[in-house]
């Protein structure tokens, strides 16, 4: 038995290094040698499924890495190869559920692109959402198999929520509202018992945080409000079992920064500098931690703090509200100097 699901955070985290250092393409030629290591292997013995399955995640590694690096047509050629090999497998082995949850994976990723300009230019909106179904019916199939397997339903539990954004883009933001819905309901039933794990509580809390976001898409903002609240409640948990878990970390700054927003939404300027404030540690930690030129950690922190600098605005706190604002010019200065040529830069 093969840990599939352990690939990613393995490969991702030492590709992830290269990426907030600006180094990405030193990773290009790590990848397309584990890509030409397992070629031969899996050529010479096309029935071994150990080798169809590594040639396929090394694949899946050079797509990841190509797509970092802005080589975005190669980058889906070779996630495409991965998916054909899962998909050859999962026909082979029905019996092995890991190839149609690697194959649902897989189509998860190529769908996550769709946002990014450079990708979207070749995969579209349609072609995207169409990634998004195929991965849900895979895990809803898998589900019926094997109803007893948390993984399958944390996992379903998080396509539902990515189709349910993928919807609300397109412009149906009440269906989108339930699958938010649903994507909860899936998670809720993870946390009932005894054994409930920091996975399970990151399945709830990421789904409460998704039907916020739907709420608050629909024009129900107390309930946005109450979701975002129960989300935070759930990140909290996970940070107070393992502080050093930085997808809680990441998703309870999100959700106090969402927070933040909605209350600025309603006028409670208080409320949204007291969110902020929570919202920024993480966020200062990133930005002090990332490369030069790490658009994403500025961005993200640039964001909190001019927000931050006009809801003190409002509340007639003008030094601080210039605090604020001075930190958002040090750091658009500061990646201007990084990437001269960013449009981000520009914009920021």
């Amino acid at each position: 038995h093969r840990d599939l699901h352990s690939f990613p955070t393995r490969r991702s985290s030492d590709l992830r290094e290269f990426w907030l250092h600006n180094r990405t393409n030193l990773a290009v030629e790590p990848a397309r040698k584990a890509v030409a290591l397992m070629t031969p292997l899996a050529a010479a013995d096309p029935r071994n499924a150990g080798f169809q399955m590594d040639l396929s995640q090394a694949r899946r590694g050079l797509g990841w890495v190509l797509v970092m690096a802005g080589q975005n047509a190669e980058a889906l050629d070779y996630y495409q190869k991965a998916l054909a090999v899962q998909e050859t497998e999962a026909g082979r082995y029905p019996e092995n559920a890991e190839f149609a949850a690697m194959a649902a994976q897989i189509h998860g990723e190529i769908a996550g692109y769709d946002r990014a300009s450079s990708w979207g230019s070749f995969l579209g909106p349609q072609a995207a959402l169409s990634h998004r179904r195929a991965a849900e019916s895979l895990y809803r199939r898998i589900i019926q198999e094997y109803p007893d397997r948390k993984e399958y339903a944390r996992a379903l539990s998080a396509s539902v929520r990515s189709l349910a954004a993928a919807v609300g883009a397109a412009g149906d933001r009440n269906a989108a509202l339930e699958y938010y819905r649903e994507a909860l309901q899936l998670a809720e039933k993870l946390c009932v018992g005894a054994a409930v794990s920091e996975e399970d509580w990151m399945a709830r809390a990421n789904a409460h945080r998704g039907l916020a976001s739907g709420s608050h898409a629909t024009g129900r903002g107390p309930e946005a409000i109450a979701e975002d609240l129960l989300g935070i409640a759930d990140y909290e948990k996970v940070v107070a079992r393992n502080p050093k878990n930085k997808p809680a970390q990441e998703g309870l700054s999100a959700s106090w920064s969402a927070l933040s927003a909605l209350y600025a939404g309603r006028r409670d300027y208080r409320q949204a500098v007291d969110a902020s404030l929570k919202a920024l540690p993480y966020l200062e930690t990133e930005y002090a931690a990332a490369g030069p030129g790490d658009e994403r950690a500025e961005g993200t922190l640039w964001d909190l703090l001019h927000q931050l600098a006009v809801n003190y605005t409002s509340l007639g706190e003008y030094d601080r509200g210039i605090e604020a604002g001075r930190r958002t010019v040090e750091i658009s200065t500061k990646l201007a100097a990084a990437r001269p040529a960013s449009t981000t830069a520009a914009w920021l």
